[in-house]
């Protein structure tokens, strides 16, 4: 048929190869074989549409939390995947020691039960569950496990921690000496070293939650929660902060250095509400506010409260984020900080040394302001978790999870831990690196299809015989079409220049659909006997007429 006189459907396929519906994802070089039938358009589009949906999968996380040697994400079908230093049963495999460079799991949390969140603290890792009961393993040191003993658990065990008859977990908050939970009524309870989980001090240890909750004021509950190495500091349902436990640098907020055995009966002094808080591993604090702002205290050795000083202080002072920039979360480790600001993107402040400021470099941020991270491209955080080593020099390691819910970490990879998870055992990781937690989340789709195979070769040409009553018919059709050679490799990822951030792809090659059946044969001869015998003659044309018949359909089915 003539270019002009293709029908509505035709006229995506043959000018450019390209298979109608793609956009131009699928393009075919042009040839004479472009032309395709109703039926042979449909298999090809089918075919590019399976291609597409076949390379599609991986797993999405829903939230993350990096401990001092290991990390753990909920994924968004309630699965528990985790990755570091087992040395303590940290991961939750059933067994303790050794280090996995890359997520392992799931966790078994029990027949049918499911992850709502997870918190990892000093190799011990504690989740809440589909039923809001809550789990602890790992290391059980000051019993902050729950389970009234001081002894390690490789796995979660059968049973939840005992919250109180007919209570349930809401929200937990594991550090170095002490665990947190907020309950299903807002109340608070906390476990583990006695002079730092707010009932009063004392010595010795609280090895599972007590039958009383943490006073935090008359009629106070308590909204979010987060444990440090030695302090913790809670949201109250009226937007306040208070903090408690060891107050040394001035961790506490309270204008001075000294500690609280149990929550005090002011609030910290923010100038507004609090959206989130962290009491990091060691010795400092931050708060994001209901006005955008952004405050820290504590030590500032390294830079790490953002104030663009290296003073230590003992009271709230604004983290300076730059223009036209306020925040919306905060995560913080030893001596890194790193906030989710109004535009989803990210910065970090304090020590840069393990390249925890995901920049391509160790250098010190510019006079110990934040400095933005360089994302991936088209990338913006929805969360973010700082982890690493709880001391007074420990080096970060942050993971976020970005908003199409794929997990990126940097910073420090200590070798023997692997707590970027990125299968590699490199010190430093520089840039955000994709966290594979399947193969297919590493893996890029595949090429497209191999062009159409080629049209079948001509049928048959009939015999002849001499004799009179000759009728001539076409051959029965040509066989089908050898199949399409396979597609070509799509190209492979490369680093963005720009960035540094490095996807691994691995293309797999599709054939494409065989070709039609050839076009019906030259001609097929029926003939009568040599002399012409009439009866005999009717007979070979009836049979000729049903060939015909046939050849006929079958043209029309292929083509």
């Amino acid at each position: 048929m003539l270019p002009d006189a293709r029908d509505a459907g035709s006229r995506d396929a043959p000018r450019s190869g390209r298979v109608a519906g793609t956009c131009g994802i699928f393009s075919f070089p042009r040839s004479r074989f472009a032309r395709f039938s109703h039926q042979r358009r449909g298999r090809v589009r089918v075919a590019a549409v399976l291609a597409v949906l076949l390379s599609a999968g991986g797993a999405t996380a829903a939230s993350v939390s990096v401990g001092s040697r290991h990390a753990c994400a909920v994924l968004n079908d309630g699965k528990l995947m985790c990755w570091g230093n087992n040395v303590n049963g940290q991961l939750g495999i059933g067994v303790a020691g050794g280090k996995s460079l890359m997520p392992v799991g799931p966790v078994n949390l029990g027949s049918g039960r499911t992850a709502k969140a997870v918190s990892c603290g000093d190799s011990n890792t504690c989740a809440i569950l589909d039923d809001d009961t809550l789990k602890c393993w790992g290391s059980n040191n000051k019993g902050r496990l729950g389970y009234g003993d001081l002894t390690q658990r490789n796995a979660p065990e059968a049973t939840a921690v005992n919250l109180g008859a007919g209570r349930t977990a809401k929200a937990v908050s594991t550090g170095g000496y002490l665990t947190c939970a907020i309950l299903d009524d807002d109340t608070l309870k906390c476990w583990g070293l006695n002079s730092v989980i707010g009932y009063g001090g004392g010595s010795g240890d609280t090895t599972a939650p007590r039958s009383d909750v943490l006073n935090l004021g008359a009629g106070r509950t308590a909204k979010a929660v987060s444990a440090g190495y030695a302090h913790s500091c809670a949201i109250l349902d009226d937007d306040t902060v208070k903090c408690w436990g060891d107050g040394w640098y001035g961790r506490l907020g309270y204008g001075d250095a000294n500690g609280k055995s149990s929550p005090s009966s002011n609030a910290i002094n923010l100038g507004a509400g609090a959206t989130s808080v962290i009491a990091s591993p060691y010795f400092s604090t931050c708060a994001t506010l209901t006005n955008g702002g952004l405050k820290c205290w504590g030590q500032n050795a390294q830079g790490q409260l953002g104030d663009g000083t290296t003073t230590d202080r003992n009271s709230p002072v604004d983290v300076d984020l730059g223009t036209g920039y306020t925040a919306k979360f905060v995560s913080m480790a030893s001596n890194t900080a790193c906030a989710i600001l109004n535009d989803d993107s990210l910065k970090c402040w304090g020590s840069n040394d393990p390249g925890s400021f995901g920049i391509g470099s160790t250098f010190p941020s510019q006079d110990d302001l934040p400095t933005s991270t360089v994302l991936p491209a088209g990338l913006t955080v929805k969360s973010v978790s700082i982890g690493g080593e709880y001391t007074s020099s420990g080096s970060s390691t942050v993971c976020a999870v970005m908003n199409d819910d794929s997990i990126w970490c940097w910073g420090l990879n200590n070798p023997n831990y692997g707590l970027a998870g990125v299968g590699k055992e490199d010190q430093l990781i520089l840039y955000p690196t994709r966290v594979c937690i399947t193969a297919d989340d590493c893996t890029a789709p595949s090429g497209p299809p191999g062009p159409p195979g080629n049209d079948g070769a001509p049928g048959a040409t009939g015999t002849s015989s001499s004799g009179s009553n000759v009728t001539i018919v076409s051959g029965p059709p040509g066989p089908p079409g050898t199949d399409g050679s396979a597609g070509a490799p799509g190209s492979a990822g490369t680093p963005d220049s720009s960035s540094g951030n490095t996807t691994v792809y691995v293309y797999v090659n599709v054939s494409g659909p065989p070709g039609p059946p050839g076009p019906p044969g030259p001609g097929y001869v029926a003939v009568a006997n040599g002399v012409g015998n009439q009866t005999a003659a009717a007979v070979r044309k009836v049979a000729s007429l049903q060939m015909l018949a046939l050849s006929t359909v079958l043209y029309l089915l292929f083509y």
